[in-house]
């Protein structure tokens, strides 16, 4: 029993430190709902009045639910183009081992332009963006899913494949663009007049993985039983 406890005492720091380490990047199931009222780490490339910034009680779920919103003035000004990005360790890192391979989110137009929708995923100078999904004005809030399969992305910059971005992914983008012009490795959204509210981010996997904390414990569990059988011979 002694000698158990003892294994047991080991081995739960080890746990607590892959579990940090695993959840210092991405993952399926990471999540911005914004309930902290905090834009979690959604901005604009310089601080500007148009930047993402926080609706309280403005989400899908009514009172309570916090949402992000930003929007675009379509002039030759900060914030005049229809894109925001996130660099934080949520949404940067490996999506090939992670699994991840769809990012969804709730949006609602609120504006008067239709919206084209997108994510881009870039790493370094390589840069990709999914196909665009169109949100009318006036919509309402929708649920929105945007594959990020290698397969399913377009390339705007860079030289390496698909499967090497997604492999060190350095920043997650969402932007309206018919088209997709780039600058500097970067997807740039279209230059217009527009708005519209977000809440909800999500990153995916259609095939499900065990979460790290629980392959840790089963490994745990395994060392203790060993430990267990030594004692008994």
């Amino acid at each position: 029993m002694f000698r158990s406890l003892f294994a047991l005492a080991v081995v739960l720091p080890t746990l607590s430190l892959l579990t940090d380490v695993v959840h210092a990047e991405i993952v399926s199931g990471a999540t911005n709902d914004f309930q902290d009222a905090s834009v979690q780490g959604w901005q604009h490339g310089f601080p500007n009045s148009h930047a993402p910034r926080i609706e309280v009680n403005a989400g899908p779920a009514g009172a309570g639910d916090h949402a992000m919103t930003f929007d675009s003035t379509g002039t030759f000004s900060l914030g005049s183009r229809f894109a925001a990005f996130n660099q934080s360790a949520v949404w940067t890192g490996d999506y090939i081992a992670a699994g991840v391979d769809t990012i969804s989110f709730d949006v609602s137009n609120t504006g008067t332009t239709n919206l084209f929708l997108r994510i881009g995923v870039i790493s370094g100078l390589d840069g990709y963006v999914t196909d665009s999904i169109q949100v009318a004005p006036g919509s309402g809030w929708q649920s929105l899913n945007f594959s990020v399969r290698p397969g399913d992305l377009t390339q705007i910059n860079g030289a390496n494949d698909a499967s090497s971005a997604l492999s060190s992914v350095t920043r997650l983008e969402v932007l309206s663009a018919l088209n997709v012009p780039t600058f500097g490795g970067n997807a740039r959204g279209d230059l217009i007049e527009a708005i519209a509210l977000f809440d909800n981010f999500n990153a995916s996997s259609v095939s499900a993985v065990p979460e790290p904390s629980f392959v840790a414990l089963l490994l745990a569990g395994g060392f203790i039983a060993s430990c267990n059988r030594r004692r008994r011979i």
